[in-house]
């Protein structure tokens, strides 16, 4: 999906590591939600608490989970 139409977006930011990863809820008009976000180069440590999915539209990431070397 290269384009979403017809949603509500949250002008307040989710700033995380001194901004370096920020995002925005969009809200769609059946009432899901998604956030749209940047991450800028480096390495973060994230932690949630319900299962995520994130979709890389641009550029590349390497990902390390739990326990894994």
């Amino acid at each position: 999906m290269s384009e979403f139409t017809n949603v509500t977006v949250s002008k307040e930011a989710n700033v995380y590591f001194d901004g370096q990863v920020t995002s925005r809820t969009i809200i769609f008009a059946d009432g899901t939600r998604k956030t749209l976000g940047v991450m800028l180069p480096g390495d973060y440590e994230f932690g949630t608490e319900v299962k995520e999915l994130m979709e890389i539209t641009s550029g590349e990431l390497d990902v390390l989970l739990p326990g894994a070397d």
